[in-house]
């Protein structure tokens, strides 16, 4: 009697290319914005804060809309087409009611109407994606993950082509802002394209009780999102108020260095490995959830220290070397953020843990609180110190954001020991003190080598539990 093979499903091969794909856009937009920040330190200003922008409209567009999408792609045909049609009708009218509060913002703000246009286009531009990841969650269903990567990496090629080339040809601001409306209407034309006869066959049929059962379904999902992405970026807005472009671009280059990091792990790690591990093994097996998650917080907070005391000794060499010689001050910017390294890797790290426990309302009510704080500290400290304040500001937001969320997991799934996490920071306090003590009398690598060398050797002492 012969046993059939288990089924392929081919998991690897359609995260390797959605990844790639990721990488190729994030790294030509990353070299996109090195080349603009040489160029033009105030157009590199405008174009971190277009950018930021474009990301809070993008998220209240997506909404957590396409969590609720998947359920209904899956079934019977004419239920996933009305289901399809409600959802992309929903993220069209987000889409609308997001651009047009961004206009209205940046009309009460005042500002220049260079600068007004180039918040617009982009994040106009960044928004689009919106309606598109609807399509391509069709293509996900379907198993089609290549075929989404090939398509990202064409339509990202195509709009930083043009960046690049319009960058080049020394066209005005909201020329070359135009990047990202390609890019996306490329991504949208083009999985419209693939799906064939998947897409909607017309716009009829729709009724309001169905469209406003599906928002109610991803509201605390697309609340989150939202809150998160503010969270982040509310201080940029607060220092273009008060120190322009120019203030912006010096923020601008340092923020990428410890968000960009994180990113990484939280949307790679942590969303698409880690948090259908926890989903999975809060019924199969709890314990097997706990032991994992103290596992994963251990290495995420010393590497998020080992990260932050690299950063700290070299952010006088790189914020030069990447961005050029007319940013002095990122560097005392960076200095600051990298306090909130280890708050940010916990607390995505938390907020995973709470998600797989269904508190996604405490959590939201955390980032809440988080923004308020956010927000009062800013009014607060931007308007004398900008620069320092708004660093500050996120640093002691992450802090509270965190710690809340860390507080609330403590009963069900303690993510830290004390004795754990007290060892680590004492090494990355020690390695600091190292740094600070060696530098005169040895080169500096070696100096910088010998104050790593305490946090590597915490790292392996609790590799395992109980140590």
């Amino acid at each position: 009697m012969s046993v059939a093979p288990p089924p392929r499903h081919g998991v690897l091969a359609k995260f390797g290319a959605l990844l790639l794909s990721r990488w190729l856009k994030e790294g030509l937009q990353a070299l996109f914005l090195i080349c603009l920040a040489r160029v033009s330190a105030p157009r590199f200003g405008e174009f971190v804060l277009a950018l930021e922008l474009g990301a809070v409209v993008l998220l209240a567009a997506e909404f957590g809309l396409n969590v609720a999408l998947v359920p209904h792609l899956g079934g019977d045909p004419e239920e996933a087409e009305a289901a399809l049609k409600r959802i992309a009708c929903l993220k069209a009218f987000l889409l609308g009611l997001a651009f047009l509060g961004l206009w209205g913002f940046v009309s009460w703000q005042g500002y220049p109407a260079e600068l007004r246009r180039v918040v617009l286009l982009i994040a106009g531009g960044v928004g689009l994606e919106a309606l598109a990841s609807t399509f391509f969650t069709c293509l996900q269903v379907q198993g089609r993950q290549a075929a989404e990567g090939r398509l990202r990496a064409a339509a990202a090629l195509l709009g930083l082509g043009y960046a690049f080339f319009t960058l080049a040809a020394g066209a005005p601001g909201p020329v070359v802002a135009l990047f990202k409306v390609w890019e996306n209407l490329a991504n949208l034309g083009g999985v419209l394209v693939l799906l064939g006869r998947s897409r909607p066959r017309g716009w009829g049929g729709l009724k309001f009780r169905g469209l406003w059962a599906t928002l109610c379904q991803g509201l605390p999902f697309g609340l989150l999102a939202v809150l998160s992405a503010l969270l982040s970026r509310v201080n940029l807005l607060f220092l273009q108020a008060y120190g322009g472009s120019g203030t912006v671009a010096q923020y601008g280059a340092a923020w990428p260095l410890v968000d960009g990091l994180h990113a990484v792990i939280s949307g790679l790690l942590l969303q698409s490995v880690l948090y259908p591990l926890f989903v999975r093994l809060t019924t199969e097996d709890p314990a097997e959830l706990t032991r994992l998650a103290q596992h994963t917080a251990r290495w995420l907070l010393g590497l998020s220290l080992l990260i932050a005391l690299a950063l700290a000794m070299e952010r006088d060499r790189l914020i030069p070397l990447i961005f050029g010689p007319q940013y002095p001050e990122a560097v005392e910017v960076l200095g600051i953020l990298v306090y909130s390294v280890p708050f940010v890797f916990l607390q995505s790290l938390a907020g995973f843990a709470l998600l797989t426990l269904r508190r996604e309302r405490l959590l939201a009510a955390f980032f809440a609180g988080g923004l308020v704080f956010n927000l009062a500290f800013c009014s607060l400290t931007v308007p004398r110190w900008p620069l320092a304040g708004a660093a500050w500001a996120i640093v002691f937001s992450r802090m509270l954001v965190s710690g809340a969320a860390l507080a609330a997991l403590q009963r069900q799934v303690p993510l830290l020991e004390g004795r754990t996490a007290g060892r680590l920071l004492l090494a990355a306090g020690l390695g600091w003190a190292l740094c600070r003590g060696l530098s005169p009398l040895l080169p500096r690598e070696a100096a910088e080598l010998a104050a790593l060398a305490p946090l590597a050797a915490a790292l392996w002492h609790c590799r395992t539990p109980g140590r």
